[in-house]
């Protein structure tokens, strides 16, 4: 439901279309992620070192800013959080990186307001995957929208 609400958001503000990608953000990202913990991966890691679980952190935000990337410059429709960015990014001139990081910081808020649970994990990954995704969107070539760029900012 808040998926919706936040999708219908970035619909108004920014006239970001949902699309395929969208729906598949919605209904897989749950289970792909349930299947990645279920694998055994990063069985034990929060029992390990600092070193590796901070490793392990940073190595997640890097990838899911390269997967955000790619999934998002595919133009097939992004997630509601995504479509956000999308929207903040067309509409305001900022960086997709900056959009990112506003949103997140928001979710953030919300769930601590509540009464979510938190860690430095959260606050890294909030502050972390905006850059992460805008690193990508330039390393790749690729852009948030097919939609003209009006404000000449970069991505």
């Amino acid at each position: 439901g808040v998926g919706l609400v936040v999708l219908l958001i970035g619909v108004v503000l920014g006239g970001v279309r949902p699309g395929i990608g969208t729906f598949a953000n919605i209904a897989l990202i749950g289970v792909v992620a349930n299947l990645l913990l279920d694998a055994g991966w990063l069985a034990g890691v929060d029992s390990r070192s600092f070193l590796l679980r901070a490793g392990v952190l940073v190595t997640g935000v890097v990838v899911i800013g390269f997967g955000g990337a790619l999934y998002i410059g595919a133009h097939l429709g992004a997630g509601p959080r995504d479509s956000l960015m999308v929207a903040l990014h067309l509409r305001t001139g900022w960086s997709v990186g900056l959009a990112r990081t506003a949103v997140e910081a928001v979710a953030l808020a919300v769930g601590l307001a509540l009464g979510g649970p938190f860690g430095v994990g959260t606050v890294v990954y909030a502050v972390g995957i905006g850059a992460a995704v805008q690193t990508w969107f330039r390393l790749l070539g690729l852009t948030p929208s097919r939609l003209p760029e009006t404000t000449g900012e970069p991505i």
